[in-house]
């Protein structure tokens, strides 16, 4: 869970940048996980690179594409 997130919000980051924009201009975040069980060691990650705290929701889901274990989506404003 810990190196899919921090996988996902460099990922996020780098393409965000290339845009013209960052991580803060993030609005909302959905997040689809396995198990909710792993929601700690997700926030370690997650809340440290979203300090401004944009809304999010999470749903717990029995699959994943790719056997990840998280999914995540993020809307911005540009």
């Amino acid at each position: 869970m810990t190196e899919q997130t921090k996988t996902t919000i460099k990922n996020t980051h780098a393409t965000l940048k290339a845009s013209g924009t960052g991580l803060d201009r993030v609005v909302k975040a959905v997040v689809d996980v396995k198990d909710t069980k792993s929601m700690p060691e997700f926030a370690s990650v997650y809340v440290p690179a979203f300090p401004h705290r944009p809304a999010r929701s999470m749903v717990e889901v029995s699959k994943l594409p790719a056997g990840v274990d998280n999914q995540l989506d993020f809307i911005t404003v540009v």
